[in-house]
């Protein structure tokens, strides 16, 4: 069976694969090496001939690229999944494959995916955006053949448990930067607040911002970090939030402006309901 998970860009989909890979790694017993579970990164996948060069990639498979159809690079991925043991493919990136420009059809893709669930007799996980689901509206005998879609949803302002969380990650970061020697002028509720308004429930903006911040003071010493400070971290990056609401501009934020800018990248998405 296939299960297909999407959300907006940097809602943190990649992170989730990457504590999946810790969970589930390769395994080598008595100079044989399984691999119960394959992570393909299929951004570059948009010819049906690069789509088994990946997988092929994840389980550190030999392969050529001369004088080879799709059809034989296909046929030894399947002969590869079946000595290393896969029982599940995840794939990151998957929407990529439903971009205007990718030179592979919605269709070939889904009779791609479901012969190699026919044929390898394995799971596989797609991520990817909200277009992906053009993969599935495409082909209908690979619909048939996969779960209802998983909605991964950013940290929603207006719902407890997300607000905690979303506030929990911006002092995970700022923890580093104090273990680091820095302090902070504004208080850790205008900073969680703002920090939402760039990057509404969105982890993996969130820590594109720390990131940038981090650079921008890497080579000074240790002070209390201004709200200009993160006001001009904001500023080199593209905002998720609100246009009308731009973040690091007022200490104060109203919950209706939080809850305007997780609508707005809801809708900026196509997930709005």
């Amino acid at each position: 069976m296939i299960s297909w998970i999407v959300g907006p860009s940097r809602v943190g989909k990649t992170q989730l694969i990457r504590a999946l890979k810790r969970l589930y790694p390769q395994i080598t017993s008595q100079g044989h090496r399984r691999v119960p579970v394959a992570f393909a990164d299929s951004a570059t996948s948009t010819t049906i001939k690069l789509l088994p060069m990946v997988v092929l990639k994840a389980l550190d498979a030999p392969f050529r690229l001369s004088n080879i159809t799709a059809g034989k690079l296909t046929e030894s991925m399947y002969t590869q999944l079946k000595l290393a043991q896969t029982s599940h493919i995840v794939f990151d990136e998957a929407s990529q494959m439903v971009e205007p420009g990718a030179r592979l059809l919605p269709f070939a893709a889904g009779e791609w995916f479901k012969q190699t669930v026919n044929i390898a007799n394995v799971s596989q996980v797609l991520f990817g955006v909200p277009r992906l689901e053009r993969l599935f509206e495409a082909n209908v005998q690979l619909r048939m053949r996969a779960y209802t879609r998983i909605d991964w949803l950013p940290y929603d302002a207006m719902m407890d448990a997300d607000r905690v969380a979303y506030q929990t990650a911006v002092n995970t970061f700022l923890q580093v930067f104090r273990q680091a020697g820095w302090d902070f002028e504004p208080s850790v509720d205008e900073i969680t607040g703002n920090c939402y308004l760039h990057a509404p429930g969105l982890i993996g903006r969130l820590s594109d911002l720390m990131r940038v911040l981090a650079r921008q003071i890497e080579s000074t010493s240790p002070r209390r970090l201004r709200f200009a400070d993160f006001s001009q971290a904001a500023a080199s990056l593209e905002s998720c939030g609100h246009p009308d609401i731009p973040a690091f501009k007022s200490a104060s934020c109203t919950m209706a402006d939080l809850s305007r800018a997780y609508r707005h990248v809801l809708h900026a998405n196509g997930m709005a309901k």
